[in-house]
Order: structure tokens, then C-alpha cells, then sequence
């Protein structure tokens, strides 16, 4: 998060409503990126599909699925996020970049064992879906939760 904070001091220097807006916008994508853009992959593959696929039921439960798997794999891993955020521009800011990737690896190792648990609880306990949905839903909430893990990373290096 320091990069991204003093990229947003370098625009809000020009001291200007344009700077000030930019800068706001910045902000804004960089913290609700991911999400706007699950947002809207969903609601395009809502709208492709219609009439494509001949029981909507399908479709609806695919939309459904994929909505609840964000939401979920977003609220585990957010706090997680601004921990491992603030331990990496700190380790970035002192120059020790040896620490950052071992931590990656560890906080991912983490966040996969916890999802795949927390997801083999849930899917065993509240659905009565076939096996293969099941483990599909389960690859993808794990894979889903590293996945914000990644990109949050990589947009705070992306300062440095």
C-alpha cells in the first residue's frame, strides 16, 4: 500500500480538481478492481446465455454459484489481503525483497489449506449436488481465493 500511497501523493501534487479526481479514481480501481470485474464477467455470461442454453435453470445456477464463490473466497481472503499488503510494501520499503516471495508462498500455502477445508465442510454439510459439481466448486473456490491473494500482490509491486 505505500507504493500505491505515493504514486497518489505524486498525482495530488499538481494540485488541481482533474489531479484530485484522477487520483480518486486511481484509488478506487486499485482497490475495487477485482471485484468490478468479477461484477461484470458474470453479468455478461448472464447475458450471453440467455436463450442459448435451453433450461434456464442451468444458467441461473451457474450465476448463482459463481456469485457466492466471489463473495466467499472475497471475505475470507480480505483480511488476509491487507496484512500481507502492508507486510509487503514494508519489506519493500526497507529493501528486503528476499522476504517478500518466501511470505507469498507461505500466505497462498495458508489460504489453500483453509479454503479447501472450510469448502469440503461446506459442500459435503449443505449440497446435494453430484460429486463432480461439488469438486468443481471446490477447485474453483480454492483457486478463486489464491487468485485475489495474486492480484493484490502484484498490483502493490506493480508501484515499485
Amino acid at each position: 500500500m505505500a507504493g500505491i500511497g505515493f504514486e497518489l501523493r505524486k498525482i495530488l501534487s499538481r494540485d488541481s480538481y482533474t489531479a484530485t479526481l484522477h487520483a480518486y479514481v486511481y484509488a478506487g480501481l486499485i482497490s475495487s478492481g477485482p471485484w468490478v470485474l468479477s461484477i461484470i464477467s458474470v453479468m455478461l455470461v448472464g447475458i450471453i446465455s440467455i436463450g442459448l442454453l435451453l433450461p434456464n435453470a442451468l444458467v441461473g445456477q451457474f450465476l448463482v454459484t459463481v456469485t457466492y464463490l466471489m463473495a466467499t473466497s472475497l471475505i475470507l481472503t480480505g483480511g488476509l489481503q491487507l496484512f500481507f499488503t502492508r507486510f509487503v510494501s514494508d519489506r519493500l520499503f526497507e529493501h528486503k525483497y528476499d522476504q517478500i516471495l518466501p511470505n507469498l508462498l507461505g500466505v497462498l500455502l495458508m489460504v489453500t489449506l483453509g479454503a479447501g477445508v472450510l469448502g469440503i465442510i461446506v459442500l459435503g454439510l449443505l449440497f446435494d449436488q453430484p460429486l463432480i459439481y461439488r469438486v468443481l466448486v471446490l477447485a474453483n473456490f480454492v483457486v478463486l481465493c489464491n487468485l485475489w491473494l495474486v492480484i493484490i500482490f502484484l498490483s502493490g509491486m506493480k508501484a515499485y
